[in-house]
């Protein structure tokens, strides 16, 4: 009768591979549980990543941003620094013309100052008539 299962072999067979099998079957558990706990710590490692990542992100957008604003702002400036540049740069250069124009009135003056002088030596008698 081959066709039946004998309980009796199968007890036997249960009794010599129990402690394999429970040994087995707490490293398997112990594997789970610590596979799950690792696999959570994991999954919120990841998580906590992704959302600083997505913060970092926002913030340098904001940094791109500020960058921008204080280039325009910078920019601003230095057109006004150019046009008083310029500006300055044209009244020295009006300046320039006036006191050269100053310079050749009074070398005018000298030398009509000059000439009445000579023209009172003349008229006084003499080049020791000062």
């Amino acid at each position: 009768m081959g066709s039946f299962i004998n309980m009796n072999e199968v007890w036997a067979k249960l009794v010599v591979q129990a402690p394999g099998l429970i040994i087995a079957l707490v490293i398997l558990l112990g594997l789970y549980k610590l596979m799950r706990d690792f696999g959570l710590e994991f999954i919120k490692a990841q998580q906590d990543q992704a959302k600083s990542l997505a913060s970092q992100a926002t913030a340098m957008t904001g940094l791109t941003n500020s960058i921008g604003e204080f280039i325009m702002r910078d920019n601003g400036d230095h057109s006004e620094m150019r046009i008083l540049m310029k500006f300055a740069v044209k009244g020295s250069e009006t300046i320039k013309h006036t006191l050269g124009d100053l310079g050749k009135s009074i070398n005018d003056l000298n030398v009509n100052v000059d000439e009445l002088r000579q023209e009172v030596r003349d008229v006084k008698g003499g080049p020791d008539a000062d």
